[in-house]
């Protein structure tokens, strides 16, 4: 997968029988005024207490998280991506049944798997906090 794609290979637009971009953005656009005179009690205006830039700038680096995750799934083909899929098992010194599961996530999600696995050591030691109790071994497989 390239970071970033080559621009120039681009054809020239077609026209064809399909509704205007431009058209379906200023629908969209009066839906957006509509939506925020609902909302806040009035459309959006000049000199309105908030900092125009700032909401902007928060607004662009929404989109660009957007445009990005849409940029890197449109990269992989069908069958490309596979689910990871990890087996757990912890098991105490205190002979109590295991705890175990698996759980499955797509690839790139390594910080997923770290909070769900965190989550899970929580877990594990507030159900062993008796005495005797303690990780004897805890097991991570990755299918």
């Amino acid at each position: 997968m390239s970071e970033t794609r080559d621009h120039d290979s681009q054809n020239a637009p077609k026209p064809n029988n399909g509704q205007f971009i431009a058209d379906m953005v200023i629908e969209d656009m009066a839906k957006r005024a509509d939506f925020g005179l609902r909302k806040y009690g009035t459309k959006l205006q000049a000199h309105n207490g908030r900092d125009a830039l700032q909401d902007a700038y928060e607004e662009a680096l929404d989109l660009c998280v957007y445009l990005k995750q849409r940029l890197v799934e449109d990269d992989f083909q069908e069958g490309d991506v596979k689910a990871i899929y990890k087996k757990y098992q912890y098991r105490c010194k205190c002979g109590k049944g295991p705890m175990k599961g698996g759980v499955r996530l797509s690839p790139g999600t390594d910080k997923q798997f770290s909070q769900f696995f965190d989550m899970l050591d929580l877990t594990w030691a507030e159900s062993h906090n008796q005495p005797g109790c303690g990780l004897k071994d805890k097991t991570v497989t990755t299918i």
